[in-house]
């Protein structure tokens, strides 16, 4: 999900955001980083939908959203699980 993160994500549990936008400027893709699933659960919630509203003058169609643990990062140092 695209976090539009001002000074309200301050205790959150939002930690980054990594947004890649392909050259020709036709696609995007947002990866958002949480401490805890349900941290960003309630962004999903409480805050995500008034975003899409903000989106849907810029964004055709509906952003698809998922939810992936952290298997590795090399930035961030976590090591994948056993």
């Amino acid at each position: 999900m695209i976090v539009n993160c001002n000074p309200q994500c301050v205790g959150t549990g939002f930690a980054d955001e990594i947004t890649f936008v392909a050259a020709d400027g036709t696609q995007a893709l947002a990866i958002s980083l949480w401490d805890r699933k349900e941290n960003a659960e309630a962004y999903g919630r409480e805050t995500y939908p008034e975003v899409l509203k903000g989106l849907a003058k810029v964004v055709e169609g509906t952003p698809e959203v998922g939810t992936y643990e952290v298997a590795n990062s090399t930035f961030h140092k976590i090591a994948a699980r056993s």
